[in-house]
């Protein structure tokens, strides 16, 4: 898997894609299989991190399993709060593979910088700090796809529904796949009129996997084929404002056009 973006300076850090490496990004970045009072490597510290590595010949970032803070703060460029929280993350790895598991056995997979299925415009729109891993549930093939996104409020007036709503159907009338946040409101009416003619959406939600996959809906139309579930937060944990933000970055990055609803 790329587990980092490429830059002009630097050449491209590429490693096959791996159960090892996938379970790593996942562990270090979202805290998978670790408890919640872990400090989480920020995408930003992950590139920052595999960098370093590339720099001192290291080509597989599966070597961090076996190194102390000593041996990480011999490597320019890694301080030494990152050096404690990697070291401390790491110790948890036999608990992030088998979480990792159980994400499978649900259906929901993790996808890195490399995978023909990772949105290519979100690796070169933020090169710096591209989340090294989603999880997606649904059909992947949505990611590939041209998409338009439908965002607005959350109480939307009539004139607002209405929009929203020819939006929804114009968007599947054009083969194009609708992408939002799901929200209540506008998002969520254009994405029952795109669904509801045919159509087909790509959602990324706030709150964490399992609880967006409590909403029968989203997992009959992820089961049919027609959503694709994308998240870059801990499919077992909370909600996080953090979420929020993030996701609607990405909405926007993956757009061709974008329509906000009052």
């Amino acid at each position: 898997m790329i587990l980092i973006s490429p830059t002009p300076n630097i050449k491209e850090f590429t490693t096959a894609m791996n159960d090892i490496n996938t379970v790593l990004a996942a562990l270090l970045c979202t805290k998978l299989g670790a408890d919640k009072e872990h400090k989480a490597v920020s995408p930003a510290n992950w590139h920052k991190l595999m960098r370093s590595l590339y720099r001192k010949g290291i080509e597989n970032p599966s070597a961090l399993l076996h190194m102390d803070e000593a041996m990480l703060k011999n490597i320019d460029g890694i301080d030494g709060r990152l050096c404690k929280s990697v070291v401390s993350l790491c110790k948890s790895y036999d608990n992030a593979a088998a979480s990792m598991e159980k994400l499978n056995a649900d259906g929901i997979y993790a996808i890195g910088m490399d995978s023909e299925y990772y949105p290519e415009r979100i690796v070169k729109a933020r090169e710096k700090d591209a989340p090294p891993i989603f999880y997606i549930y649904g059909n992947k093939e949505l990611l590939k796809g041209r998409m338009i996104s439908v965002t607005g409020a959350r109480n939307p007036q009539s004139e607002s529904e209405n929009f929203a709503r020819r939006c929804g159907i114009a968007i599947a009338d054009n083969n194009y796949t609708l992408v939002s946040g799901g929200a209540i409101g506008c998002d969520t009416i254009a994405q029952n009129a795109a669904s509801g003619c045919g159509g087909s959406c790509v959602i990324f939600p706030a709150a964490p996997m399992y609880m967006t996959l409590k909403n029968q809906k989203f997992r009959h139309l992820c089961q049919s084929g027609r959503m694709c579930l994308v998240s870059d937060v801990n499919p077992y944990f909370d909600y996080s404002k953090a979420a929020v933000l993030r996701r609607n970055k990405y909405i926007y990055i993956c757009s061709d056009a974008s329509f906000v609803c009052e």
